[in-house]
């Protein structure tokens, strides 16, 4: 997580092919039974350190799920043909204008 949460900029706009790992890596962790069973779960455990687990794995994969949003964005501009874009620090990504 430390290592996700130093480089979220960076590895969706930078370094692609490690984000990629990184987010399968983190994919294959999430299909364990055991972080499986403890991510259905509503509210923390009782136990403190299930409590931590539980709060990594909260914090995990809503920060994939915005790396992804910004790998996507960009490869989505490349795509376009936007030769260096950029993201902008904030709640939400720039828009994209359609093409058609």
């Amino acid at each position: 997580m430390a290592f996700l949460e130093e480089n979220q900029h960076q590895l969706p706009y930078f370094y692609p092919d490690l984000f990629r790992k990184c987010s399968h890596l983190f994919d294959q962790i999430l299909l364990y039974p055991y972080f499986k069973k403890l991510l259905a779960k509503e509210s923390p455990p009782a136990t403190s350190f299930r409590r931590r687990v539980w709060q990594l794995l909260m914090q995990g994969v809503e920060l994939m799920a915005e790396m992804k949003q910004q790998h996507d964005w960009i490869t989505g501009e490349v795509h376009r043909g936007t030769p260096f874009p950029m993201i902008i620090s904030g709640p939400s990504l720039p828009a994209s204008p359609k093409s058609g």
